[in-house]
Order: structure tokens, then sequence, then C-alpha cells
């Protein structure tokens, strides 16, 4: 493991742009709590956090934790289903939280490069994140019957998985609190740290179970203050406020007040990325009937739901869903809400991220 760390220094110190090492670019002017900002009139779909690498060893870390518990538990059975498990729900990472982690970890600390030590530490909670992730992904698809997941069957719908894979879905969530006291037990932010993944499970489970009952109710109930509940409940903890407070906590940032303003920008920013994933699904691919019909037949408390008070629909609605949206000029809408939410988050967060220490 030392020496793969330590390859994956070396060959972050020769690669002009990896870990955002670009010469003559401000790390800080490019990212905003690690997201970046879309161009004007392309709808701004530039991806999060990009020139940031694409690659991590986080993967490594979790195989790693595995093995450790089969042998310290005497589990040697399990090998082959906890091995296949952990490959088959981490294969569609996208690293999100290994790049939210790097960008805000370099920021708090004022550097631009990661030594080793820190590297591994980034990846350990990159991994912990990822495992959040899975968890809860697994659990909601068996509650919900979801049968596909980043575009492949959903773990429970495999042959001779089932539903033991909620028996997985608890080894994956309990793997974190093993692998945060293994690496993180010497730290003073060890119990903050611990505390903070406690809180973003429930808060992230709880949103889960509003997001279930919400298509339930007729759409004539949806608020956009219930969408902003709902969404950051469910969407925001886990993927942007828990990977930026660990990085604070893994910086050594003590103001407790630095952490108050973070949890309010992190909401803001990650309430706007959300939005412009539920837009996405409609507009992005609009000649994918699967991509763009699945927020609208569930009756999915969405962003454009609200905005145009619409309820279920067929299959054969779902094109003229997305045609409606276009006749209300939801696009032209979605347009002035992301460029009204990206002006407020850049306002607030370049002036308050810079006072933080």
């Amino acid at each position: 493991m030392e020496v793969r760390i330590e390859q994956l220094e070396q060959n972050r110190k020769s690669e002009k742009h990896q870990l955002g090492e670009v010469q003559g670019t401000d790390v800080e002017a490019e990212y905003t709590c690690g997201v970046s900002r879309g161009r004007k009139g392309t709808g701004g779909r530039s991806m999060p956090c990009q020139g940031i690498p694409e690659q991590g060893f986080h993967e490594e870390l979790l195989h790693e934790a595995k093995d450790e518990i089969l042998l310290k538990y005497k589990l040697s059975h399990l090998t082959e289903r906890l091995t296949k498990a952990l490959d088959y729900n981490l294969v569609q990472s996208e690293l999100l939280s290994l790049k939210v982690l790097i960008t805000n970890y370099k920021h708090f600390r004022r550097i631009h490069t990661l030594e080793t030590k820190d590297l591994k530490s980034v990846n350990v909670l990159a991994g912990c994140i990822e495992l959040v992730f899975m968890a809860l992904d697994i659990l909601n698809d068996i509650v919900v019957d979801n049968t596909t997941r980043f575009g492949q069957p959903s773990w429970h719908t495999q042959k001779e998985v089932g539903v033991g894979a909620l028996n997985d879905a608890w080894i994956f969530r309990n793997m974190i609190f093993y692998m945060l006291r293994k690496h993180f037990q010497h730290c003073e932010y060890y119990l903050p740290l611990v505390e903070l993944f406690h809180e973003c499970i429930l808060t992230t489970a709880c949103g889960q179970g509003m997001d279930n009952k919400s298509s339930q109710m007729t759409v004539r109930n949806f608020k956009m203050k219930m969408h902003k509940s709902l969404t950051k409940n469910k969407a925001v903890y886990i993927a942007l406020y828990l990977p930026i407070m660990a990085s604070m906590y893994l910086a050594g940032i003590k103001n407790r007040q630095a952490y108050e303003q973070v949890k309010g920008i992190s909401m803001d920013v990650g309430y706007y990325m959300q939005v412009h994933n539920e837009f996405l699904h409609s507009f992005d691919n609009p000649s994918d009937v699967a991509t763009i019909g699945n927020d609208i037949v569930v009756n999915k408390c969405t962003w454009l739901a609200v905005q145009c008070i619409v309820g279920r629909a067929s299959k054969k609605q779902k094109y003229k869903m997305v045609e409606l949206y276009k006749e209300l000029d939801m696009n032209e809408a979605y347009e002035a809400f992301e460029s009204e939410s990206i002006d407020a988050c850049d306002e607030v967060t370049r002036e308050e991220y810079n006072k933080i220490k």
C-alpha cells in the first residue's frame, strides 16, 4: 500500500494538471466548494471539479479494510461475496467525494500539493463516503423496488443476492466506522468526524424516506419549500456537506463559526447541483426515454414538477411532458434560476471561504 501511495505521489509531481496544480492557475478562483462554474450559454453543464485527478486509491483501502474484517472475525466464507459486492457497487463511482475533499482540503490548508500522508487520509475519507452512498443506495433500491442503478441492474436483482443485499448494506455501513477508527482514532477530531458521519447517514435516510413518501402524494401538495427540504436531506448532506466538513476537520479548522458558515454555503451550492441534475434528466438527452421519464412516471417531487405543477405520466406521456416543459419555457426558467444561484453562491462563498482559518 505504501508503495502505491509513493507511486501516486511521484505521478502527481510529474503531471502538470494532476491535483489541480496548473502553473499560473488560481485554484480558488476556479472552484467554489469544489464545484466549477458553467459557462454562460452552455446551461452550466461543465462537470464538477474539472482538473482534479480522476484516479484514487480509496478502492484499495476499502478492500484492505474488508480483508482485515474477514480475517479478524474468521469470516473467510464471505470473502467472495463481499469482494463481489464491493466491486459491483464501486464500478460506477465518479470520485466526486474525492474531488471535493482534495479541492477543499488544499484550500483550507493554503497549499498546492499534498504530502503522502495527506493523500492517504483524503482517500480514506473518500472511501468512507463511497460506503455511505453504497449502503444507502442498496437499501433504497430494495425499498422502492428500483431495478437499475447508474445504468446497470441494482445489486439486489443479481442472481443469488436478493434481499441478502440488506446485509451487505449493513456491512458497508459499519465498515465506515471501522475505517475511521483505524485511521483517525489518534486524532483530536476523531469524535467529531464520527458524529459527522452519523449525522449525514441519519439525515440522508430521513431524506430518502421523505422522497419515497412524496411520490405517493398528489402533485397539488408539491411545494418549493418541501422540495428544498427533501433535496437537502436526501442528497446535499452526503454529496457536498459531508466531504467539505470532513476536509475541514482534516485540515485542523477549529473555528466553530466557520463550520456553521460552510454548512450554509454547502447547502446552497448542493441544492443548485441537485436541481441541475434534475434539469439534465429532462433536457440533457431528450432522446433517452428511460432517462427523461423516470422522475415523471414515479411522481418525483422535482424542481421542474413544482414549477409546472404536473402529475403522473405514462410512458407515452413522457415525451409530451418534456414538450410541455419546453412550451412553458422551463429551459429559460432554469437558466435564470442557475444564474441567480451561482451568483449568490459565488458572492457568499468567495468572501466567507477566504476568512476561514
